[in-house]
């Protein structure tokens, strides 16, 4: 009687256990074939909450968005097109500081910032990024004249 009993709670788990492969097997199939939300499309709420947060540190850093040139750019693969500004900077202009903010600002939405620094041109790039995808791009460009 006690081996039959265990044999019983043998197959009983090995039931159980390849009932959960199983059931790990259709989700992982229907997360393959099921599409996720395109990152190629930016909710309008969330192109909102980035314009503010840029305009929130251009306003912290004394950045008159009247100065700032806008043109869209042909986004990756032709596909979302990309917004990218220059804004003339003094020196001095504190863009760590600046990349931290603005990272901390597009944390809530999925952004993050690459940022790149070409010091022969006297720039530094911050390139918005979101769900691997360049949105946006702002070349501060140090002018000595300010």
């Amino acid at each position: 009687m006690n081996g039959q009993g265990r044999f019983r709670r043998e197959t009983r788990k090995l039931r159980v256990l390849v009932a959960l492969g199983l059931l790990a097997l259709i989700l992982f199939l229907v997360d393959r074939v099921l599409p996720g939300p395109d990152p190629w499309i930016l909710p309008p709420e969330v192109a909102g909450r980035i314009r503010n947060a840029i305009d929130t540190v251009f306003t912290r850093h004394g950045i008159d968005p009247s100065g700032v040139r806008t043109w869209n750019a042909q986004g990756q693969n032709g596909r979302l097109p990309r917004v990218e500004q220059r804004a003339k900077v003094p020196p001095g202009f504190p863009s760590l500081l600046v990349n931290h903010e603005l990272a901390r600002l597009l944390e809530p939405v999925g952004g993050h910032i690459v940022a790149i620094e070409r010091t022969k041109d006297n720039t530094v790039t911050m390139h918005i990024v979101r769900q691997g995808v360049t949105i946006r791009s702002i070349a501060f460009h140090v002018d000595p004249k300010m």
